[in-house]
């Protein structure tokens, strides 16, 4: 019996060895066959990938055909006359989506081709002129008119990994000596150093556009325009549903503000506050030609000038070296990380004071004479040390306490002195700013020839001149308090700087002074004013007879732009109708000051108040108001970050109003505030950066 068992266990053994071989055996066939089957995929994709490149060799060869049916260029029997393209386009009666209408290579610049012989493929066009060097046999791309075009094309499937790319040359064929010899852009610069720089809302830019030789701009039509045509990630949407986009044609400009004459031309970009990048490399850029309209560029013959722009790469493009990074304007906002936690959660039950024109009315300081009233309020009740009554008609005179006479009209809304004030009168910020965009349309109806305008700077009861005679640092000159003791509140003083239209009233902006200017304004203890030191414009030929502006000319828009010490002004015509805030006709003439030129100046540098300003002006009004620069004070939210992680994380998020704090998605961030935006709290210098998918320490140095 034994000896059956021990045979059936031997036999047991015996199969189950042969099993695990069978296994063994199987699995091997399987990577075999894994194998195999893989390379029959590779060889299929290979042999259909080799099948789409000779689909792709077609179809550019189809192109070239038909380019190569078109004449060299639009001009080529008039090139003599007309010079050859400098802008490549459909010209009238051409149709992209109809190539049987093109009559010339450049007619195929831009587009996008598809076949539906050759499925699922497209082929992007671009046309450019070209040199070729046969030295080194190269081909370099050329911003003026030459003998050579290269054709290129980018022809895309979804299949390839990129997109395969086919080129050509053409030649025109013709005498080089037929070619117009035109001025051209050669570099173009930025008023940065080279390296990365941050920009926001009330920023500067200044482009300069370096020529060939001297150039002439032509630009007497009411709606001329000429610009670089900015390229630059926006804030898009509303509140709630933020996101970032990038800019359209036209939309981001850098406007032409000088250089008419010269071999450079000056361009100016005002930094909106919905420029913002969608992430940390996002830096602005340009688009290829000068855009002109109603209008042109000439060289001493008449030429019109080439528009194209240096390519971006190269070393004669600020973008090559140069990395602008535009950032939203700064929220100072109750931001804390979770170490902070105790005045996080007391925070939730703090309410916000949400600040509405009307607020502004009541609440903005008001000055009159030496006076400085902390709101309207003070303005109405508070004392005074001079008397409104008539000292011998005995009846109150509106014109010397005006202070309390301005007003808040609607459609739209807006502030309003009907008074023919005596003394200057004005609304201070209870801000301030050192680098700003402030931009209003001026309006008054009344037959007076006096003064409106814009307070671009404010200070009260500081000594004429900086302490520091001769040489000096002017950003630490000390201007001293000075006030008179024996005159008590008497002696202090408001001093001003202030942007000024007039109607040839009286001095300074009158007779051949022009109607614009800058003026250092001093208003005295006793009822005075100093307003000799000045800087004054004659611009748009404007009449120096009486009567000509404001009764019969009732709106003029003015502009200034401040960067730290350097302040700039501009001024539109006086016209009969409402400028349009988007299309305002500056003139091309501005003014322009350094606050370190002079020891009064002094007093002004840094951070300071502006406002409205008028005199003996009635009916002054301030429309289209547009203010952009500094921060934006947000009360009405509330977030906590965790810095402990290797990236922070916002851990909660409130916002707050009348009814309390109320707690949001975390995720809704983004949506709610835009990016990339910085966040500050200027209670602890937290400060943080929304990026598009999350929070970072802020990670730039403050200039």
């Amino acid at each position: 019996m034994s000896q059956y068992k021990d045979k059936v266990q031997k036999q047991i053994k015996q199969k189950a060895f042969s099993y695990v071989d069978v296994i063994y055996g199987m699995t091997i066939i399987m990577i075999i066959l894994g194998v195999i089957f893989g390379s029959i995929r590779m060889v299929e994709r290979r042999l259909r990938e080799n099948q789409l490149i000779i689909l792709a060799d077609s179809f550019a060869n189809k192109i070239f055909d038909e380019v190569s049916l078109r004449k060299y260029d639009e001009n080529i029997a008039s090139i003599l006359e007309n010079g050859l393209t400098k802008v490549f386009d459909v010209e009238e009666g051409e149709d992209q989506g109809d190539w049987s209408s093109f009559d010339d290579i450049d007619d195929f610049h831009g587009i996008t081709a598809t076949d539906p012989a050759f499925p699922r493929m497209e082929t992007s066009i671009n046309v450019n002129y070209v040199n070729f060097d046969p030295n080194n046999k190269n081909i370099t791309l050329s911003n003026i008119p030459t003998l050579l075009k290269r054709v290129q094309l980018d022809v895309n499937h979804p299949l390839f990994d990129n997109p395969i790319r086919y080129s050509t040359i053409i030649g025109g064929n013709f005498d080089p000596e037929l070619l117009i010899v035109r001025a051209y852009p050669t570099d173009i610069s930025v008023d940065l150093d080279i390296g990365e720089h941050i920009i926001t809302a009330g920023d500067v830019l200044e482009f300069n556009v370096q020529f060939s030789e001297i150039v002439y701009v032509n630009g007497n039509d009411e709606s001329f325009a000429f610009y670089i045509d900015i390229i630059s990630s926006l804030l898009n949407g509303n509140p709630g549903d933020y996101s970032s986009r990038s800019s359209n044609d036209g939309e981001i400009r850098a406007d032409y503000i000088s250089g008419d004459g010269t071999s450079q031309l000056t361009f100016q970009l005002a930094v909106g506050p919905n420029m913002g990048g969608a992430e940390l490399t996002d830096y602005i850029s340009y688009r290829d030609n000068l855009i002109i309209v109603n209008g042109s560029v000439s060289d001493d013959e008449g030429n019109e000038t080439i528009y194209s722009l240096p390519n971006k790469d190269s070393a004669n493009s600020f973008a090559s070296h140069t990395q602008i990074l535009p950032l939203l304007q700064q929220f100072d906002s109750k931001i804390y990380t979770t170490a902070q936690i105790n005045q996080f959660n007391e925070n939730l039950n703090i309410i916000p004071v949400v600040q509405s024109p009307t607020e502004i009315f009541n609440n903005w300081p008001r000055t009159e004479r030496n006076i400085y009233f902390a709101n309207r309020a003070d303005a109405e009740n508070g004392e005074r040390w001079y008397s409104c009554i008539h000292p011998t008609r005995g009846y109150f005179v509106r014109s010397w306490c005006a202070s309390m006479e301005w007003q808040l009209l609607a459609n739209p809304e807006r502030v309003s002195q009907p008074e023919n004030v005596s003394y200057l009168n004005t609304f201070i910020s209870p801000d301030s700013l050192d680098k700003f965009t402030f931009e209003a349309t001026l309006y008054s109806n009344a037959s007076d020839d006096d003064y409106v305008g814009l307070v671009i700077a404010y200070e009260r009861n500081k000594a004429v001149n900086c302490s520091t005679v001769g040489d000096h640092d002017p950003n630490t000159c000390t201007t001293e308090t000075s006030i008179n003791p024996s005159l008590n509140n008497n002696g202090m003083t408001n001093k001003f700087l202030v942007l000024m239209r007039s109607g040839n009233g009286f001095t300074p902006l009158n007779g051949d002074n022009g109607r614009f200017g800058i003026i250092y304004w001093e208003e005295h203890y006793n009822g005075g004013r100093n307003t000799t030191f000045k800087w004054s414009k004659r611009v748009f030929d404007e009449s120096t007879e009486r009567r000509q502006n404001w009764n019969m000319n009732r709106y003029t828009r003015v502009k200034i732009v401040r960067d730290g010490n350097i302040i700039k002004a501009w001024t539109g015509p006086f016209t009969n109708s409402r400028p349009d805030p988007n299309n305002p006709q500056y003139s091309d003439d501005y003014i322009e000051i350094d606050l370190a030129s002079d020891r009064r100046l002094h007093k002004f540098i840094g951070k300071r108040q502006y406002g409205y300003a008028t005199l003996s002006q009635q009916r002054s009004q301030y429309y289209d108001v547009s203010l952009v620069g500094g921060t934006v004070q947000r009360r009405d939210f509330s977030i906590l970050v965790d810095v402990g992680n290797e990236e922070p994380v916002v851990t909660e998020y409130y916002k707050i109003d009348e009814g309390g704090s109320h707690l949001q998605q975390v995720g809704n961030l983004q949506r709610d505030l835009g990016y990339l935006r910085p966040l500050f709290n200027p209670e602890n210098n937290n400060k943080f950066l929304l990026t598009e998918t999350g929070i970072m320490v802020y990670p730039f140095e403050d200039e």
